[in-house]
């Protein structure tokens, strides 16, 4: 489908496709992966990406993750990544794009507070109920906005990055 995609952009618009490894491909030690009875999730991704066209724009994030595997780029509690996982993906874009990178330094960093995710609420596990993830958003720099014309024709502007910092965690 992506190959496909691609094809018919040609010329018209960039594909690109970014395989997120696992928590568990990254963030587990060298020493215990054997165990976890997987492929190996670099083999794996390589696979996969050998499988796209000439049209496709890999935006490989496994050795980058893996270089920063001691930071907080996994939730504990949750299967997804945490804020600075997303940051690093981002410069990965960037650079494919030719961009620099706004430092994540320059950005406000809102302390949302303790989160539990998938893994516990999938387990109920009182190990993880004592060891909430904490999370941080980082807010744009600037207002970010979409413009164009409803259903009736009138214009209409929207945020494309919309204010949580009210929402409950």
């Amino acid at each position: 489908i992506v190959n496909y995609a691609a094809d018919q952009l040609k010329g018209t618009s960039n594909v690109y496709v970014m395989i997120v490894p696992t928590s568990a491909g990254v963030t587990v030690p060298d020493a215990y992966q054997s165990q976890l009875k997987g492929s190996n999730q670099k083999t794996s991704l390589d696979s996969l990406y050998s499988k796209l066209s000439g049209n496709v724009i890999n935006l490989d994030i496994y050795d980058k993750l893996m270089e920063n595997r001691d930071k907080y780029i996994y939730f504990r509690t949750d299967h997804h990544w945490t804020s600075l996982g997303a940051y690093y993906a981002y410069e990965i874009f960037c650079d494919a794009k030719g961009l620099l990178p706004i430092a994540i330094e320059r950005r406000e960093a809102l302390d949302m507070g303790n989160y539990l995710g998938t893994f516990y609420y999938d387990t109920r596990s009182s190990a993880l109920q004592a060891n909430p993830d904490n999370l941080t958003a980082y807010l744009p720099i600037s207002n970010v906005y979409m413009t164009g014309k409803d259903a009736d024709g009138n214009d209409i502007k929207k945020d494309v990055i919309p204010d949580y910092s009210n929402y409950d965690i």
